[in-house]
């Protein structure tokens, strides 16, 4: 070794000792100790430097890194779908995502449409145009045609409708276009064509291939063609021909697998001994030496970050990324090792095909995550600390106490402790570490534990929380049997005090020296010795409370059981809960961070607002509160946090243990999806019967039912999608849908009509680009104008035949009634007045004084004419008269019925 190296080296070790020691006091003072024993020992004087140098290098492992961890490919939320979920066939051969969003997957028994919730299967037997059920490539062209590659042909989808290609290509082994959009297809058997306006020319070994038998094959920026020959290496055309690379020129193998064309102009070539990187004219060779998992690789991709992803064959999936290999394998979570094609969408998500066990999805979550393989038992984590040198610490139910050393937890050292169900921890004022257990209170100091029990003082022995108030005095509430204060040695019972709470969840001792205490009887105020108990008689939503924080403005927060969150502000308690627009009403733990936002822990995953709009909705600014929420499809190892516990570091990021470990929030860099969901109408139905939704449609006259099927492609979250519709001409305003994917009318009125259709991501941002279907709904004859028109002619017609009629029945009416009239008036003439009548003659005296007979008086003052008869009563008389009487009587008789001359007095 030079003197510059072993310069170099020396100025290193004490630069990366100084750094350390910055970093982590507490390897300070371990370091400091070891010294000491190592120079107050009777060892060898060499192995003193030695031994310290050793124990730096184990402190150095385990101090804070800035990559928090080795691996970053761990970090990635994984999800896998397989033959259970929808897919027609778990070999995945060919994948692409169109323009409108949705995700194709060619499989060996049909292709298959993913819309992040469901997939849509298409095969030979329901779509006669594909020629054979297993799909070898796919493409989408510039025209948005997704070009669909099969064993046995070509078929081409545009606007919903498949269309087969005559060609006597066999089975297509690459599709792939030009900058200038002319269409090149490879074939196993018979070289390559060109497609180009509707014409097809053909690539063979006429043109200067040197084999008709291809493979894969790609077309990079420049226009460069690159074919793979079937075990006989490489053809490349370039500047006019074709050029053959081989084993012969260098190249590590002539079986090529997959062809990736970088964004430098680099293109990446996997084959059967390694991977080749070809630019500039030259090329260079990976394989396991360099980093690689396996020399075989049959997948290619390189993302828009510019990291090149490798499927291998027995190796799972690399990347490449600043000339560094990582992986993710089958131990990890790939569901296998043998990788067949890879797929970055346009969120960020990457699809991995494998050979016989589906499809994986990898996306970047919001959190990190630390479980079993990063040092975190599989126990329950029941509390977690941040010490005053900036270490984190947890206690789990089970598996003792943790440390983080910067990339993993550790086990920390537990001699004389009586448990490893730790249930809280504290840090006080002058260094020490409390430990509390369900068999005592554990205090470790200069390396020494103590364990207090019932035996000195203690109320209970299952310790739950701890604090420590402004004059450096320890406070420990129990599990249900009240607090105790530490007092020198022992502790001080304080439920035989008059404290009116048992079962202790929390301690806050607030900038005043007030100390709260949260318990499931209420809210307890102690301030000099003087208790106040809020409950929910008091207006507070709920009696048990978990967590409480004083912000920097000194106002106080309150999670509570069912309550949601609680707020203690200038002396005025205010509630916010769901019903405001609030995540969840169980609030297990509040964090601040530096932004002025508080990240709720609860059962439901975490929820982040920020304490402005919490403001502005108490003053009654705003109507409806706003809060992100955060689950498992964010990142969280699992949708629940346990507590009241948590922490936050100095770095300003904030720690939550789950079930299944523990979740690392950094409100810095919390990514936020900014891409809109794309929109499609998938399906249109009136009447039972579906219609194309890519183009305008007249529906004929029917019940005015119909029904839109949509999608928001959105693979991240696809259950956080949101969507809102209208239909323009029945609807002016638009209709929240929620995450439902239907939208239904019924007794539409004819008319033209828009649907339209947008949807928001799971963070809230809305495409307004929204997809739409107009549509006609043609009249029933009864409903047209013609007929309308008619038909009021009709009734005109009707109305004025009616009215003449009745007009002639009016006429005729008043013609009779006046012959009536007349007849009547004929008949007689109504007498008015006084009418003197003698009672023995029965003349009647008139106005002259004049007496006239009857019948005479009645002819002169009416129109009245008489006729004669003899009545019954008189004929009887006549007739007596006639038999008793002599016959000279008889014409005297008869002379009365005779008409006489009235006119003379």
């Amino acid at each position: 070794m030079t003197y510059e190296t072993g310069l170099n080296f020396i100025v290193h070790f004490y630069t990366k000792i100084f750094d350390m020691l910055i970093q982590n006091p507490l390897c300070f003072k371990i370091m400091i100790r070891a010294w000491i024993i190592l120079k107050s020992s009777r060892s060898n004087f060499l192995l003193r430097p030695i031994s310290f140098f050793i124990l730096f290098l184990l402190l150095s492992s385990g101090t804070p890194a800035k990559e928090l961890r080795p691996n970053p490919l761990l970090q990635y939320i994984h999800k896998t779908y397989t033959s259970d979920d929808g897919l027609p066939q778990n070999r995945s051969r060919a994948m692409v995502q169109t323009r409108d969003g949705f995700l194709w997957i060619g499989t060996q028994d049909g292709l298959a449409r993913f819309d992040g919730t469901s997939f849509q299967v298409y095969d030979k037997e329901h779509t006669p145009q594909l020629k054979s059920n297993d799909i070898t490539s796919l493409f989408e062209s510039p025209d948005s045609s997704l070009w669909i590659g099969t064993f046995n042909g070509l078929t081409q989808l545009k606007n919903g409708i498949f269309s087969s290609h005559a060609l006597q290509t066999g089975p297509v082994r690459g599709i792939a276009a030009d900058p200038a959009g002319t269409l090149y297809i490879s074939t196993m058997n018979n070289g390559i064509y060109k497609y180009k306006d509707g014409n097809y020319d053909s690539i063979t070994t006429s043109q200067g291939l040197n084999d008709n038998s291809l493979n894969v094959f790609t077309v990079d920026q420049q226009g460069t063609i690159w074919v793979a020959l079937s075990g006989k290496g490489l053809n490349v055309y370039r500047n006019g021909r074709w050029l053959l690379y081989n084993t012969k020129n260098g190249f590590p193998s002539n079986t090529i697998r997959s062809f990736c064309a970088g964004s430098d102009q680099t293109v990446w070539i996997g084959t059967e001994n390694g991977l080749v990187r070809w630019k500039n004219g030259s090329f260079h060779t990976y394989t396991t030496a360099d980093g690689l998992t396996d020399n075989i690789i049959p997948s290619l991709f390189e993302d828009r970050s510019g990291a090149l992803w490798i499927g291998t064959e027995r190796g799972g999936i690399c990347r490449l990324k600043d000339n560094v290999f990582s992986s993710y394998r089958s131990v990890d979570g790939l569901s296998s090792d043998y990788v067949t094609t890879i797929l970055e969408d346009h969120e960020g998500s990457l699809w991995v095909g494998t050979y016989n066990a589906g499809l994986n999805q990898f996306w970047k979550g919001k959190f990190i995550n630390y479980s079993v393989r990063d040092g975190v038992p599989a126990r329950t984590i029941r509390t977690m600390l941040t010490a005053h040198d900036g270490s984190v610490w947890a206690g789990t139910e089970g598996g003792g106490v943790l440390h983080f050393n910067g990339n993993k937890f550790v086990p920390f050292e537990e001699k004389n402790i009586p448990s490893d169900y730790i249930r809280s921890l504290f840090e006080d004022s002058h260094g020490n570490l409390w430990i509390g257990l369900r068999e005592g209170l554990a205090q470790y100091r200069n390396g020494n534990y103590r364990i207090f029990t019932t035996k000195d003082g203690l109320s209970q022995n299952f310790i739950r929380v701890m604090a420590e108030d402004h004059e450096g005095t320890l406070w420990v509430g129990t599990y249900n049997n009240g607090m105790n204060r530490f007092e020198k040695d022992h502790f001080v019972n304080y439920q035989n005090k008059g404290m009116p709470v048992n079962l202790i969840r929390s301690i806050l001792v607030d900038h005043a020296g007030v100390i709260w205490i949260g318990s499931n009887e209420g809210l307890l105020r102690w301030q000099n010795g003087l208790m106040s108990l809020y409950t929910s008689k008091d207006g507070l939503p709920s009696d048990p409370f978990f967590d409480m924080i004083e912000d920097s403005e000194h106002t106080l927060w309150m999670g509570s059981y069912g309550g949601g969150l609680v707020r203690l502000k200038n002396g005025k308690f205010t509630c916010f809960t769901t019903a405001q627009g609030l995540f969840n009403d169980v609030i297990m733990k509040i964090l601040e961070d530096d932004f002025g936002n508080l990240w709720l822990g609860s059962m439901k995953g975490i929820g982040c607002i920020s304490k402005k709009i919490l403001d502005d909705f108490s003053n009654g600014t705003i109507d409806r509160l706003q809060c992100a929420s955060y689950s498992s499809s964010d990142g969280m190892l699992v949708s629940e946090c346990t507590g009241p516990t948590g922490c936050k570091t100095a770095d300003g990021r904030l720690w939550f243990p789950t079930p299944k470990g523990i979740v690392v929030v950094d409100p810095k860099k919390i990514l936020k999806n900014n891409l809109p969901p794309p929109v499609v109408i998938e399906r249109v139905v009136f009447d039972r019967k579906d219609y194309s939704p890519y183009e305008y449609a007249a529906f004929p006259p029917g019940t005015g039912q119909v029904e839109f099927q949509y999608g928001g492609m959105s693979f991240i979250a696809p259950q956080k999608v949101h969507f809102r519709y209208m239909l323009e001409g029945f609807e002016k305003e638009w209709r929240n849908a929620g995450t439902r994917r239907s939208a239904f009318y019924t007794n539409l009125s004819p008319g033209k009509y828009t649907f339209r259709i947008t949807a928001c991501n799971n963070d809230g941002v809305w495409n307004e680009s929204r997809a739409s279907f107009a549509f006609e709904l043609e009249p029933h004859f009864y409903q047209t104008f013609w007929f309308m028109g008619v038909l009021l002619l009709a009734i005109g017609g009707a109305g004025f035949g009616l009215h003449r009629l009745r007009v002639w029945q009016l006429v005729a009416r008043e013609k009779m009634l006046k012959v009536y009239v007349a007849e009547a008036m004929t008949k007689i003439k109504v007498l008015n007045g006084l009418i003197p009548i003698c009672f023995n003659c029965k003349k009647v005296r008139d106005d002259q004084g004049y007496w006239k007979g009857l019948e005479r008086y009645i002819k002169d003052n009416s129109e009245a004419t008489f006729s004669h008869g003899v009545c019954p009563e008189c004929a009887e008389k006549l007739r007596d008269g006639f038999l008793s009487k002599n016959n000279e009587k008889l014409g005297s008789i008869l002379s009365q019925f005779l008409p006489t001359d009235t006119s003379k007095k």
